[in-house]
């Protein structure tokens, strides 16, 4: 079994691979995806969850998309953030015996959907150390109560511009 776990970067507008297993570390590296292309960015436009497997991929209108002749079997999963769509989970496998049903797509939403809450943990403990780390930088400037009014207003204009880390 082979797996990534794609990001979309707001910055460049590709998903990224952030993680994997079983693939070429250098390739890894390579890989950016526009949405919409290649199965990884149809699953993230769309945000649906994609099946190929070997002996019935020929049906779907997707087929071409399944770029790799050793892949058998492809399962992409969306990673559903609050408002919208953060990135992909691709599963992929070389032995012909095996296909993926709509049971390991369950799964795979399950593990996504646990994905999702622990990058937003993640997330938010990362802005909770940074803000502290500002508070105490500007609390040796101003008086702690004005250090404190500034983050706030500060959280303020981000909420109003629409900035967050992850959705």
């Amino acid at each position: 079994l082979r797996a990534s776990l794609m990001i979309f970067s707001h910055e460049d507008g590709f998903l990224r691979i952030v993680a994997s297993r079983g693939l070429d570390p250098e390739q890894v590296r390579s890989i950016c995806i526009r949405p919409g292309y290649q199965v990884s960015g149809w699953v993230f436009e769309r945000g649906q969850p994609l099946i190929l497997n070997r002996e019935t991929q020929r049906d779907s209108p997707l087929a071409t998309l399944l770029t790799q002749p050793q892949i058998s079997a492809s399962l992409s999963v969306p990673l559903v953030g609050r408002k919208d769509i953060i990135g992909v989970l691709n599963l992929s496998e070389l032995d012909d015996a095996y296909s993926f049903s709509e049971v390991d797509v369950e799964r795979a939403t399950l593990f996504c959907n646990q994905t999702v809450l622990a990058l937003k943990q993640l997330d938010s403990m990362a802005i909770t150390a940074k803000n502290r780390r500002t508070e105490d930088l500007l609390g040796q400037y101003v008086a702690p109560e004005v250090a404190g009014l500034l983050l706030e207003s500060s959280r303020k204009m981000q909420d109003i511009a629409g900035v967050h880390e992850l959705t």
